[in-house]
């Protein structure tokens, strides 16, 4: 399965999915992606989603799995998708930072992966959190290596590429 990654704008979901994505791909996406048309959008393509979800969405239980995660269904909060539910399957999780310290947090998250057996709760979970690993890797680089109103001054795919490399190289040894 290949990962894809976009900060995609939540407040445009009448915009349409990339081309690029088909079956076999999985989308993450945060919080803030969860709207059913979106979803929808991102489906129709053949790609499974796995997207956090706010802690304050309702998600009932219709069938529990023994990994902990359920299925439930997920509405438009309007509009003309607002009577067809969307099914989805929940994960909810807590992450802790190290060992023996209290837990950091409660997560949940919904999928499109329906089967738990073939899909199980914590390779999801894990998955998931990879996504944080990057992201914090991008928001060192943009912050304190590259500085904040800094661009890339390559002007090729290539340099880019080598710029982007040489900023993960640094980022290495300094975040150890």
């Amino acid at each position: 399965m290949r990962c894809w990654r976009r900060n995609w704008p939540a407040a445009a979901p009448e915009k349409s999915p990339p081309r690029s994505l088909g079956p076999g791909q999985l989308v993450l996406a945060d919080r803030e992606f969860l709207e059913v048309p979106l979803w929808q959008a991102f489906t129709a393509t053949g790609a499974d989603l796995l997207w956090r979800v706010p802690a304050n969405r309702v998600l009932p239980v219709t069938t529990q799995f023994r990994d902990g995660s359920w299925l439930s269904q997920i509405r438009a909060g309007s509009g003309p998708d607002r009577n067809e539910p969307v099914a989805v399957r929940v994960l909810a999780y807590r992450l802790k930072e190290r060992v023996g310290e209290d837990a950091a947090g409660e997560y949940r998250l919904v999928t499109t992966l329906l089967d738990a057996r073939r899909y199980p709760a914590r390779q999801l979970a894990a998955l998931y959190r990879e996504r944080w690993e990057i992201e914090s890797v991008f928001a060192e680089i943009k912050t304190h290596q590259r500085g904040a109103r800094v661009v890339l001054s390559s002007k090729t795919p290539d340099g880019v590429r080598q710029q982007i490399w040489t900023h993960l190289q640094v980022h290495t040894p300094c975040a150890n």
